[in-house]
């Protein structure tokens, strides 16, 4: 497991309680544990960036359900 992947699951374990602490925020996750909750995506990188050093941290949008961390992606080929 890498080190990103086990701060995701630190917030997958921990996301009810996160949820209602943190609902509608961008968690800095590192080592296990919210560093600090932004409002903004460009704020907690810098953040995140600055205090950990790049890679060394995890951005995390605080919404309950896999809404957290999905995504539908569509694709479609246009012919010529």
């Amino acid at each position: 497991m890498t080190y990103i992947d086990s701060q995701f699951q630190f917030f997958l374990e921990n996301q009810a309680q996160l949820v209602k602490d943190y609902e509608g925020k961008i968690l800095v996750i590192q080592d296990g544990r919210v560093a600090k909750a932004f409002d903004s995506n460009l704020d907690a990188y810098l953040y995140g960036k600055k205090r950990f050093g790049q890679g060394k941290f995890l951005l995390q949008k605080c919404v309950a359900g896999p809404a957290a961390y999905t995504a539908k992606v569509s694709s479609f080929r246009i012919k010529p």
